[in-house]
């Protein structure tokens, strides 16, 4: 029975390795039992997760439309669901009766005031497109079909805001729908960064000028207080039961209050993950308390099953996977003093943590046994009563958020503190292992030496696998409209990055300009040259000087230790560009004849020039049993120049050049080349067209086979000697809608 509940949840979530370890745990736990109440309770719960499973897989299939559906939708949004950036705004609705996401671009600073200020439910008419909501197009990069999965969302609508009326509050449900609307208003009215905290913390809503010091938080191996913890529960529950206690108010009745009072918590919360297990969890042990007079061991096993039938995409996200173990981790552990504690929690969730971020700061373990207490004892409880009375006392209230903005550039100066390992991609089996063994380990009075060698030998197994690879590869990053390649050689031994992308921002008006919370390149290159162990670029080669190919420069040189910049003769100077570097960053033109890391060698610019289209450098290597050329965006005629210089010049692959435009990919050219694979780079509904049907036409009329990001997504060439291997992220269907240009581009 456990088994078909693993079958079916796996299935809907494409393998999550961690969903078979909870269960597995739970068929120990009824093994184990001898409170038959208990076991017939976990066995139904097993059950129905098990028919909800299947129901949500079959629902999925159902509502995930084939194909995108331009139309004008009238979609019901409840107040307090909107979530805005600039123009941009997002919410979750419901369409048909089913949850939609929606995605709208504001025209207006005035719908911009309106959504801010909503209260009730909207029925808002969009003029828009429904289609599936995307699948991850490159490795490790966060997946928001999968996401939007487990959250039983299947399908989104992006477009603009045509109008919107008010609907009546009429359920109860809508009521505290309301009232959390009506909080998150008043929130926004404090000061900041006690309103960020406070729609956090308390709301569930992650504010964009609170993402500096999540992303604080996050190096420093403290987000769980932000974000799965629940712990802000357990504060509240304190300071409910110290009121009630001097209001004379019985224990019966504070218990029957507390019963009441924790659902309405949990939907003004947000229902995140943290907030919804440790609110489950209370509930139960009440609930048990009350009905059965006595306290329970089994409310952690009870409180998955049930979160799982309520959420059985729960185990998918990090968020789910850690607020459970971590909270199995605290029942478990045998010691009482905070610093040992904390080593065992930091111990205990760093498979995890390394199998879904690759990075860990020596310094966690410090920031959890300084923070934790800090944020228990003073920062939760200093954000309750600074919101309630800040209308009274505004002055005392400034002197808390002073407080908090100390605690920000804290976070900040120890988050920046040497000390940050990338480590790279714990393999999910290895991570299930590892998180075993902790347990186990510290589930025991003393510490079992044997034990902890066995532990460290893997993890030092697992970073020389990571770190020293036997092969290397030549990947194409699915960057959008742009060009970024990685090319890495066996061990690591040279890294490079021919390109950045980028993205073009076009001058807007201030109240449209949002917080940038993560760029394409930090979602994509970034984070899978951090999977693959990567701190060091040896080369950071840069084609031109247009944006769609150096956009994400700075966001590279800010992550990694870039030894060189290559740009072509002449780009180095220009002031432009050279204000864009940091300081001390070395920088180098270069022209044709001069060699690279990474067996590169320059065939363009034959001269210095301006950094233009006509100037591109244009990369040649051998890797493997292959020769791979990379065009930039080297126009026609330079390309008869290279010709020209290069006689003999013959490759096995090459990255067309400016992403297949028909001003570049000269057929002679081609034909002199003799490629068996042309890659090319370009975003999806691009609005240059790219690639053009006219250079689609010349590589099938020269029998060229072609892979493109559009299509394929990521595209990976691996290799070790004279074996090689090619691997796309997608098969290349899975985005056909999206294929066709949109009438609005």
């Amino acid at each position: 029975m456990t088994f078909s509940v693993a079958l079916w949840s796996t299935t809907l979530l494409n393998h999550q390795w961690w969903l078979l370890i909870f269960l597995a745990y739970l068929l120990l736990r009824i093994v184990t039992l001898r409170n038959r109440r208990t076991i017939i309770l976990l066995a139904i719960l097993l059950l129905m997760v098990t028919a909800r499973c299947i129901v949500q897989t079959q629902l999925q299939k159902r509502l995930t439309p084939q194909q995108a559906v331009r139309s004008h939708f009238c979609v019901d949004v409840p107040a307090d669901a909107w979530r805005l950036n600039g123009n941009h705004a997002q919410a979750v609705g419901k369409l048909a009766g089913h949850k939609v996401l929606v995605q709208v671009r504001l025209k207006k600073r005035s719908q911009k005031r309106q959504l801010l200020t909503a209260v009730r439910p909207q029925k808002v008419a969009i003029d828009g497109e429904l289609s599936p909501i995307p699948v991850a197009t490159n490795r490790y990069e966060f997946d928001a079909h999968r996401y939007y999965a487990q959250k039983g969302i299947f399908q989104e609508i992006r477009g603009q805001v045509l109008g919107g009326r008010l609907q009546t509050v009429r359920t109860p449900l809508q009521r505290i729908h309301e009232l959390r609307a009506k909080m998150a208003i008043y929130f926004r009215s404090l000061p900041s960064p006690l309103g960020s905290y406070a729609c956090r913390l308390f709301l569930g809503q992650n504010d964009p000028q609170l993402q500096s010091t999540l992303k604080f938080a996050s190096t420093l191996g403290v987000i769980h207080l932000f974000c799965i913890s629940g712990m802000h529960v357990l504060v509240l529950l304190a300071i409910l039961r110290h009121l009630l206690v001097h209001l004379h108010v019985t224990r019966e009745d504070r218990q029957w209050l507390e019963i009441v009072i924790l659902p309405l918590a949990l939907i003004i919360g947000g229902a995140g993950n943290g907030l919804s297990r440790a609110i489950i969890m209370n509930e139960l042990q009440l609930l048990v308390q009350k009905l059965m007079a006595r306290r329970t061991r089994d409310c952690w096993s009870l409180g998955l099953l049930i979160h799982l039938f309520i959420q059985p995409g729960l185990l998918i996200t990090v968020g789910g996977q850690l607020t459970y173990l971590l909270s199995f981790a605290l029942r478990e552990i045998k010691y009482r003093d905070d610093w040992r504690r904390a080593l065992a929690i930091n111990c205990i969730s760093l498979p995890a943590i390394l199998s879904s971020f690759y990075q860990v700061h020596l310094l966690s373990l410090l920031a959890n046994i300084l923070i934790v207490p800090l944020f228990s004892v003073l920062i939760l409880p200093g954000l309750l009563i600074s919101t309630v009375i800040f209308p009274v006392f505004p002055a005392l209230v400034q002197l808390f958020n002073s407080f908090l903005h100390f605690f920000d550039g804290f976070l900040g100066w120890l988050a920046s503190l040497p000390g940050m390992i990338t480590f790279g991609r714990l393999p999910a089996g290895t991570a299930i292992v590892l998180t075993v063994l902790s347990l186990i380990l510290f589930n025991q009075r003393t510490l079992d030496r044997r034990l902890i060698y066995l532990m460290v030998t893997i993890y030092a197994l697992s970073f020389l696998a990571i770190h020293l690879p036997l092969t290397g590869e030549v990947t194409f990053v699915d960057i959008g409209q742009g060009d970024c390649a990685i090319i890495r050689t066996p061990l690591n031994h040279q890294v490079v990055m021919v390109d950045t992308g980028g993205q073009l921002h076009f001058k807007q008006p201030a109240w449209t300009k949002g917080v940038i919370t993560a760029s394409r390149a930090e979602r994509t290159s970034i984070n899978y040259l951090k999977s693959r162990g990567i701190s060091r670029i040896d080369a950071l080669c840069l084609s031109h000087h247009d944006t769609d190919h150096i956009g994400f420069m700075t966001d590279v040189i800010r992550e990694f230790k870039v030894t060189c910049v290559y740009v072509p003769k002449g780009m180095e100077k220009q002031r432009r560009f050279v204000r864009r570097l940091p300081s001390q960053q070395a920088v180098q033109g270069i022209v044709a004849g001069q060699r690279l890391p990474a067996h590169l060698i320059t065939l363009h610019p034959l001269h210095a020039g301006h950094g233009n289209n006509e100037d591109s450098e244009v990369l040649w290597g051998k890797y493997g049993p292959q020769c791979f050329i990379f065009m930039g965006d080297l126009d026609r005629a330079g390309e008869r120049r290279v010709m020209k210089h290069y006689p003999q010049l013959r490759v096995d692959v090459i990255k067309l050049g400016h992403h297949g435009s028909h001003t570049a990919s000269d057929p002679r050219f081609l034909q002199h080349l003799a490629p068996s694979l042309a890659i090319i780079s370009a975003g999806r509904r691009n609005r240059y067209g790219h690639p053009h049907q006219v250079t689609l036409n010349n590589l099938k009329r020269l029998q060229i086979p072609y892979l493109s990001t559009q299509r394929s997504g990521m595209i990976t060439y691996t290799y070790l000697e004279n074996f090689c291997h090619w691997r796309t992220q997608l098969v290349g269907d899975e985005l056909e809608w999206m294929q066709t240009p949109s009438k609005s581009n």
